[in-house]
């Protein structure tokens, strides 16, 4: 089963569910959690996060 969960494609399957649902999951995590108030989200490009 081990081998099932570290297998490419279904790490890729967590991560799109993950990204999939951050984006209404977070601004309420960041409320609670770190006491901040989010007014806009945006969504990075693959550009700005592996820049070199």
């Amino acid at each position: 089963m081990s081998e099932e969960i570290n297998h490419p494609v279904q790490g890729s399957k967590y991560d799109k569910i993950f990204r999939e649902n951050m984006h209404n999951t977070l601004p309420g995590i960041i409320k609670h959690v770190l006491h901040l108030n989010v007014n806009t989200v945006e969504e990075l490009t693959d550009d700005v996060l592996f820049r070199k």
